[in-house]
């Protein structure tokens, strides 16, 4: 963006002026009232140096920052002497006659930025100078902050103080500025108690009365950030509003341009007088012009005010007027004019403009039509100025709109921090402004002005014989190859931000031919190596081709022989057919320049000393490696026969060799298996003995044997007559993954030993050699022919067991387990486990029901016995049986069988519970009804309720029942189980237990049904009413009544207690007796009681307990006591 004046790129932001922080020049004069105050860089330059770089901070002008971004301020610092330019000057031209002095007297005041002011850069026919923009950013801001210091408690100190800002509030107000006070002072006289009176007056006295016109910063602030912050919150809307006044006044002076003869007839004589108007006749702006001017001052002011829709307008209204009324028309525009130029730059930064302005509000499609229309336009108007595509002028001006529209981009994605936001009603729907996926990329706007500079170059290349042409000098002197250079780089580092790595390596490229093309061949050769990395991986042939040609003719011409042998050998590769037809040219005549570049360097060599001759040769000894993927002289495939196979079991494999028509001599090929730093097999062409070769066949067939893969075997080939050679042999590995990767070929050339790397690539068949030629043998498919899955032997592993189990039953399982294995691991799901499914190594573990299950065992080598514990829950039983290699845990099983066993109900229960209503403890009885409903017959032996130690209820014996009874399916049984209530005990969960087995010689089984709770129904409740008075007199008897009601079907006993308290007195006995209540019967128990007290007060408490045989007393629910108001 360096081709245009800052003034018309950067985004155009309020401007404060920020003055008393830094000092003035050296020499000035302290003759202001504000230069003879106390200075704040000089009473604290700590603070101040702070706050400058603070407002610096904040102040910065941006190219790209849309208007949902907080809108910032730009900042900048002026020592206390600074004052403002005039708004209006008489012209003052030096070395004019009296005649004209007087003349220019004559003329009424005008802003030297004016083209009706004589003297003036745009007198008498310029349109607006980035310099009328540059006042309003550096020279006149719209509010100035001025530091003060707050000086001792003295009458005539505050006087100056009081004095100095008013003087400082006057000036600002006659121009419209708004004047900020800052005071600094110390907490210590902060804090005193007559410093808000002093400050208070200091400030009305100044008249600073207005909001946000006067802040007391304390000198030991140190979030100076937080300050500025608060700063640009308050002075905003001041500052907008400055604007809004100027645009104002621009609006009201637009109908008096443009001005009538009567003015600028004065103004052309006074200029005539003066010497200042050239021979010929005069233009004077004319109405296009004022109206360009006008919209164009008011663009920038709706800019400043982040008014995005008023600045498309007024700077869209600028840029049709400039482009059709004034460009378009040679008669108001000479080309190659001075103003013709101005216009055409102005013409450029407005596009520019409105290009922002759309993607500040998203309007991407709006962008790109703009910038489109734009340079097409101005295509067209060249032609008639005489600059067609055929002129570097042309093609200088391209550029520059590609390179500022790619540095808008840039600027306009580029992370940034985003400040803290201000509460500001903005325009409603304007977007964060980042161009999206609708915009080039700006590498690509990088890459397209590179191309026009290309171009430029060409031009001005073939425009040489014609010296007359205008800016030939000029633009002799520039250098196109840097400049196209920096275009390229600026592109690739864009895409290299991007991760646009194909077209990053691309402007690699072009940066290399682009120093190819200028015969600077030692800058071409790291871009060329840098660009031929991608292009080798990515596999490109044709540009990775032409690329290696470039690059060996930039190591040829740089007399690096060894890297040009390399570059040749890379050529040598195969090309499509596109370039195919020229590859034999192009290695005929490297090879031609190659050899004459030897020639020489041999003549050179000769004259060197012998020391340096052996210091060359010992460097030409030297093997050079090649990068990996660059040449190819042989092609290596490799197969294995099996793609499985298990331990310690031979694998075949088979290397297929095919010899390119390289122009080199193969030495030896060191062939790799992935992960291994040396090579297993070392194959040598050079020290085969072709007279052990009965006769010349298509190709040769070589065995290597049995190979050991720690150690290196050789042996030597020789190829057949279609260059191909077979290398097949086995080897016998441990588990794992084996593949034939890569292979390091040492060839020699003519300077000397070098190492191709290659990548082995997969075979596709099985060759077999015969007499008419190769047989092809298919082999089973294979995603990796050229790997090898080498497994683990798979041990013995086997068990017997039942297909059906009945719940609960036990049953033993065989297994049989290798000695390959060093021990069995059985496994049972969780869910199986917590129904009852379990694993052990004896019947006892799993007899007893309450024996915690087991959902993992462990099982030796050999043949064992495991029982088994079907789960209660009929459904199906998964085990799984692992074979264990060791016993470390990071070892994963070897093996593993599984099965699966249905499990299935075998009885029918249906139970029945009584309580007799007897006096405690009670009695009860559980009825049950048992059906067999199984297959097989078995040998049912008992029934027991199981519950807890401490359970409420205890079971006995079951009545009826016969020892160990053969069941045949259908059989039925009715047993009767006596139960008995424990007092004090818990009602936990109890379970039907039918005990039985398959026969005498099988584990005992136990199949369980949940019963649900079988203790005894609760007694009904003995209840307990206590009525009282709601009030009573201070030491009156009252009479509480405490009514007992028995609802149970017994006679009980209970006794019945009153508590002591200090509030009442209680005329009788506090326990009482009462004896046989009966069942349905109520007792009435009167109780005395005498406050001692005045206020609300509990009655005391009642207890009520049972009185049981043998038993203690049982605590019964009392009601909670009532109050008694005591008056």
């Amino acid at each position: 963006m360096d081709s245009y004046p800052a003034e018309l790129i950067v985004q155009l932001q309020p401007f404060i002026l920020v003055t008393g922080i830094i000092g003035d020049k050296e020499g000035i004069p302290r003759n202001t009232l504000l230069q003879k105050l106390p200075q704040p860089f000089e009473r604290y330059p700590d603070l101040s140096r702070s706050l400058a770089d603070t407002f610096t901070k904040h102040g910065k002008t941006k190219v790209w920052s849309p208007p949902q971004e907080a809108p910032n301020f730009h900042f900048a610092l002026s020592g206390p002497a600074y004052r403002y330019p005039p708004a209006k000057s008489r012209a003052n031209i030096r070395n004019v006659s009296d005649l004209g002095r007087r003349a220019l007297s004559s003329l009424p005041p005008r802003s030297h930025l004016s083209p009706l002011q004589v003297g003036s850069p745009l007198f008498p026919d310029g349109i607006l100078s980035p310099a009328w923009i540059r006042k309003h950013l550096e020279y006149i801001p719209s509010v100035q902050i001025v530091f003060y210091v707050l000086p001792e408690a003295s009458v005539s100190e505050d006087a100056a103080l009081i004095e100095a800002m008013t003087e400082m509030r006057t000036q600002n107000r006659i121009r419209g500025i708004r004047h900020v006070a800052v005071l600094l002072a110390n907490r210590a006289d902060l804090s005193r108690n007559e410093s808000d009176t002093r400050i208070t007056h200091i400030r009305k006295m100044a008249g600073l009365d207005e909001r946000a016109s006067f802040f007391v910063l304390p000198t030991e602030t140190s979030d100076l950030g937080a300050f500025v912050l608060v700063l640009k919150r308050s002075l905003y809307e001041p500052a907008l509003e400055y604007y809004r006044e100027r645009a104002r006044h621009v609006r009201r002076n637009r109908a008096r341009y443009p001005p009538p003869p009567s003015i600028t007839q004065p103004i052309l004589a006074a200029a005539s007088a003066a010497g200042v108007l050239r021979p010929g006749p005069v233009n004077i702006l004319g109405s296009v012009g004022w109206t360009v001017r006008t919209a164009t001052k008011l663009g920038v002011f709706a800019e400043m005010q982040y008014e995005i829709n008023d600045a498309l307008s007024q700077y869209g209204e600028a840029y049709e007027c400039l482009m059709h009324a004034c460009l378009a028309n040679t008669k108001v525009l000479a080309p190659r004019t001075k103003r013709w130029a101005e216009a055409k730059v102005l013409a450029d930064t407005l596009s520019l403009k409105l290009i922002k302005l759309h993607l500040y509000r998203q309007a991407i499609p709006q962008a790109m039509n703009q910038y489109q229309r734009h340079i097409r336009h101005i295509a067209e108007l060249s032609t008639g100025w005489g600059i067609s595509t055929s002129t570097y002028e042309f093609w200088s001006w391209l550029t520059k709109q590609f390179q500022i529209l790619g540095d808008l981009i840039l600027h306009a994605t580029r992370p940034t921090e985003y400040s803290e936001r201000l509460s500001l009603n903005l325009l409603s729907g304007v977007s964060n402004g980042i161009p999206g996926a609708f915009m080039a990329q700006p590498g690509t706007h990088f890459y397209h002005a590179a191309l026009c500079t290309l171009e430029r170059a060409e031009r001005f290349r073939s425009s040489q014989d014609n010296d007359d042409l205008p800016n030939y000098a000029k633009e002799a002197q520039i250098d196109h190859i840097a400049l196209s250079v920096d275009l390229f780089t600026a592109a690739y580092e864009a895409y290299k931000q991007t991760n646009r790595n194909r077209h990053m390596y691309l402007m690699a490229a072009r940066i290399a031919m682009t120093y190819f093309s200028a015969a600077r061949y030692s800058d071409a050769l790291p871009y060329l190596d840098r660009a031929l990395r991608w292009y080798r991986r990515s596999r490109w042939t044709v540009p990775r081709f032409m690329l290696v040609n470039y690059a060996a003719q930039s190591a040829i011409a740089e007399g690096d022989e060894r890297a040009a042998v390399m570059y040749l050998l890379e050529l040598m590769q195969d090309v499509p057919e596109e370039v195919s037809s020229m590859q034999h040219e192009i290695l005929t005549s490297l090879r031609k320049l190659l050899t004459a570049n030897r020639a020489q360097s041999e003549s050179e060599q000769d004259l060197r000393t012998n020391g340096s001759s052996d210091s060359a040769s010992e460097q030409s000894n030297e093997a050079l490696s090649m990068i990996p993927g660059s040449a190819n002289p042989l092609l290596v495939s490799a197969v294995f026969a099996r793609h499985r196979v298990i331990e310690m079991t031979p694998v075949g494999f088979q290397l297929v060799l095919r010899k390119k028509s390289f122009p080199v001599v193969l030495e030896t090929l060191r062939v790799f298996m992935e992960g291994q730093a040396e090579p297993f097999l070392k194959i040598d062409f050079a020290n085969h003995d072709p007279a052990h070769e009965s006769e010349p066949t298509r190709a040769t067939t070589f065995d290597a044997g049995s190979i050991d893969l720690n150690s290196s075997t050789e042996i030597s080939v020789m190829f057949g007559t279609d260059n191909l050679a077979i290398v097949t042999g086995a080897f016998e590995g441990h588990a794992g993954h084996y593949i034939l990767s890569s292979a390091l070929l040492k060839v020699i050339t003519s300077v000397g030993q070098v190492e191709v790397p290659l990548n082995i690539q997969p075979g596709l068949h099985w060759l077999l050699q015969g007499r008419s030629g190769c047989q092809i043998l298919t082999l089973p498919p294979s995603e990796r022919p050229n790997e090898a899955i080498v497994d683990v032997a798979v041990p013995t592993l086997e068990m017997w067991h039942p297909e059906k189990m009945y719940s609960g039953e036990i049953c033993a399982i065989n297994v049989e387990i290798g000695n390959t294995l060093d021990h069995g691991m059985f496994v049972l799901s969780n869910d199986t486990v917590m129904v009852g499914a379990g694993l052990a190594n004896d019947v006892k573990s799993l007899e007893h029901s309450g024996s915690l299950s087991v959902d993992r065992l462990e099982v030796k080598t050999g043949k064992s016995t495991v029982y088994l514990r079907a789960p209660q829950s009929p459904g199906s039983l998964y085990v799984r049986l692992y074979g264990m290699a060791s016993r470390e845990p990071e070892r994963a099983p070897v093996s593993h069988v599984d099965y699966c066993v249905q499990v299935e109900n075998a009885f029918e229960v249906r139970v029945h519970l009584s309580w007799t209503p007897s006096l405690v403890p009670r009695y009860g009885h559980l009825t049950t009804e048992i059906d067999y409903t199984g297959d097989d017959s078995i040998l049912f032996e008992d029934v027991l309720v199981e519950t807890g130690v401490s359970h409420c209820v205890q079971s006995s014996a079951p009545l009826g029942i016969e020892e160990q009874t053969v069941w045949d399916k259908g059989n039925r049984t009715v047993l009767i189980i006596p139960l008995t209530e424990q007092l004090g005990g818990t009602n936990e969960n109890a379970s039907l237990n039918l005990i039985w087995r398959r026969d005498k010689t099988c584990a005992k089984s136990c199949t369980r049904f949940s019963l649900a709770s079988i203790a005894p129904p609760p007694p009904n409740p003995i209840d307990v009413v206590i009525k009282a008075p709601g009030s009573t007199k201070l030491e009156s008897p009252s009479t509480v009544q405490i009514t007992l009601s028995n609802s149970t079907m017994m006679p009980v006993d209970l006794i019945l207690e009153i508590d002591q308290d200090d509030t009442f007195f209680l005329a009788g006995w506090r326990r009482h007796r009462v004896s046989m209540l009966l069942p349905n019967e109520q007792r009435d128990i009167h109780l005395i009681l005498i406050p001692r007290f005045v206020g609300l007060h509990t009655i005391p408490r009642v207890r009520v307990f049972e009185m049981r045989t043998d038993m203690d007393a049982i605590p019964i629910n009392t009601p909670a006591p009532g109050v008694i108001n005591v008056e």
